[in-house]
């Protein structure tokens, strides 16, 4: 038998072709996915030191783009970590002032810690950041007790909670790593 251009070699079947383009695509968007995830986890490691990024939150949402690239949706995971994720949010705001308060520092010196860690977020300067929580919780508690030793004491301690509060953020970010990826290998 003479091939003729009319008769082909072989005959490719459409609905292998579009099989093909799919996997293609699932592929890109899977490989897509844990780009982004893997983004949102770097960002987020870095907002752990940088204050004006939200770190434990953005690695949050790195870890639901994983979840969606691992195809992954374990609803007590992600419920630890989003208590995780509240609880850091709320240590992180109420680190310098408890700590002041430690301190035997009054109300004043709590206020002062707490106005002082928000205006070193707002500026982003993490020199300022350090010190904003030792001035204001020295001014606030040193008129509102006249006392300088005690308001030394106090400001240094709503420096401490900062310090302790980059720990824990630290510790939470790596626990949600190691619960996130405990749940994709025990599936």
């Amino acid at each position: 038998m003479i091939l003729s251009a009319s008769v082909p070699y072989f005959t490719v079947n459409k609905k292998v072709i579009l099989t093909f383009y799919l996997l293609q695509i699932i592929l890109y968007v899977h490989i897509l996915l844990l780009i982004i995830g893997v983004l949102f986890l770097i960002v987020g490691l870095a907002g752990i030191f940088i204050p004006v990024l939200p770190g434990i939150p953005l690695a949050f949402i790195g870890y639901i783009f994983f979840g969606f690239s691992f195809r992954f949706f374990s609803v007590p995971i992600y419920i630890s970590l989003v208590l995780l994720m509240v609880l850091s949010i709320v240590s992180d705001w109420v680190s310098s002032s408890l700590s002041a308060k430690l301190a035997g520092g009054s109300k004043w010196g709590m206020i002062g810690a707490f106005i002082g860690l928000i205006m070193g977020v707002i500026t982003g300067n993490i020199f300022l950041l350090l010190t904003f929580p030792f001035i204001f919780s020295f001014l606030f508690e040193f008129f509102s007790t006249g006392k300088l030793k005690k308001s030394i004491k106090v400001g240094f301690y709503a420096i401490v909670g900062l310090i302790a509060s980059v720990g824990f953020r630290i510790f939470v970010y790596f626990l949600m790593l190691v619960i996130f990826f405990y749940g994709i290998v025990r599936r």
